[in-house]
């Protein structure tokens, strides 16, 4: 376990320390923990019933290994990632269910949290909070350490989600009750003023984008297997795809290799789809740290996503950390079914089939794509550093 130092902060935060699927708050527990702090990684929810699942972040052996608590080293400094099980039911039962009753299962468990707080949580000066069902844990918080500075990073804005009125309003007491809201765009600012009106205090909040480690995506890699083509379409990300809008094109544009890195396990249908085309392949999400190979290596990046998507529907978002890797490696991105407003920054946007597969046979060839964004501004080392100063004040 780790040595107690002068202070400690803990991230509540829907990721596993160990996944593949990196945020930005991976990149702010590990500067802490770099920069003198006790750190743990709080992994919330993990209800009891994803020992059943088998998803990357979700299923039996993560649970298990998470109640116990796993500590990882890095330069300087430790993290300590851990969870507490919960009593909460799948989302596709918590509709037929009182609010009440899903808040209380989401902050009950057979193992009590006084235990949890006096083994791991004691001692923490400050919480951060991400945008999920973490926003319940305020409560408790607060109750075990009333002492301790509450900061909310809300990347992904609960109530531009589609989400039931109990978790806006556990998102609104969160604003309400949090010494410093770091928001991560303009975009998020504007929506809180709407939706909440006063509750929303700007004088504590501030805006610290998402990152890229610039330098990562400026380097030259050896090729993936899969990419060692002359042609490449590469999307690398977590959100879904549309696979029958990608079996068009692979079909129509036959020069080209599409390739999804995806961790998410796609459905029988969408694998019958992947297995019926010669140039469409499937990888099963890769190690964050080789995402920067695999951006650098490809000829252009796509977003391939189906109507109606979290890209096109919410408001407070913008550019994203996916965006960020692609315009610091100057590779186009064509992008489908996305908000328009995103052609600002140079990204190429369309709405049908034939849209994309017109803009994919046109971007291929582009060797090195301008765009009307500077994502130096971005880079990792000093947002880490702005959002460790924001959180000692």
């Amino acid at each position: 376990m780790p040595i107690t130092r002068r202070r400690k902060v803990t991230f509540v935060t829907y990721h596993n320390w160990q996944t593949k699927r990196h945020g930005g708050f991976h990149q702010f527990a590990d500067y802490f923990s770099k920069n003198g702090y006790d750190v743990i990684f709080f992994s919330f929810s993990r209800p009891y019933y994803t020992v059943f699942k088998r998803e990357e972040r979700q299923n039996a052996r993560v649970l298990k290994s998470l109640i116990k608590g796993e500590l990882y080293n890095n330069e300087g400094g430790q993290i300590l990632n851990i969870t507490w099980p919960t009593l909460a039911l799948p989302g596709f039962m918590r509709k037929y269910l009182p609010g009440f009753i899903n808040k209380w299962l989401m902050t009950h468990s057979f193992i009590s949290f006084s235990k949890i707080h006096k083994k791991w949580l004691s001692g923490t000066s400050c919480f951060v909070f991400e945008s999920c069902d973490a926003v319940f844990l305020l409560d408790l918080i607060k109750r075990y350490n009333p002492k301790a500075k509450i900061v909310y990073r809300p990347s992904d804005p609960i109530v531009d989600l589609p989400s039931e009125d109990y978790l806006i309003e556990a998102e609104r007491k969160m604003l309400l009750a949090a010494d410093l809201t770091i928001l991560v765009n303009e975009e998020s600012r504007e929506l809180y003023h709407t939706k909440f009106g006063q509750s929303y205090n700007d004088r504590k909040a501030v805006v610290i984008p998402n990152g890229v480690d610039v330098e990562a995506y400026l380097k030259h890699y050896d090729c993936p297997e899969v990419l060692d083509y002359p042609k490449t379409a590469l999307y690398v990300g977590v959100f879904a795809v549309d696979w029958t809008l990608l079996k068009e094109a692979a079909l129509s544009l036959p020069d080209i290799r599409f390739v999804i890195v995806n961790p998410n396990i796609p459905s029988n249908s969408d694998e019958k789809i992947i297995n019926s085309v010669d140039n469409l392949y499937y990888v099963p999400g890769i190690n964050p740290t080789e995402v920067p190979k695999w951006v650098t290596n490809a000829s252009i990046i796509i977003q391939p996503f189906p109507k109606d998507n979290i890209f096109s529907r919410r408001i407070g978002l913008s550019l994203t950390a996916m965006h960020y890797k692609s315009i610091a490696a100057n590779k186009p991105i064509i992008a489908h079914m996305v908000k328009k407003s995103m052609e600002n920054y140079g990204l190429c946007v369309t709405e049908t089939t034939e849209e994309f597969i017109e803009a994919v046979k046109r971007g291929i060839d582009v060797k090195v794509k301008k765009y009307n964004y500077d994502v130096r501004i971005n880079d990792w080392t000093q947002l880490c550093e702005r959002f460790k100063a924001e959180v000692e004040k």
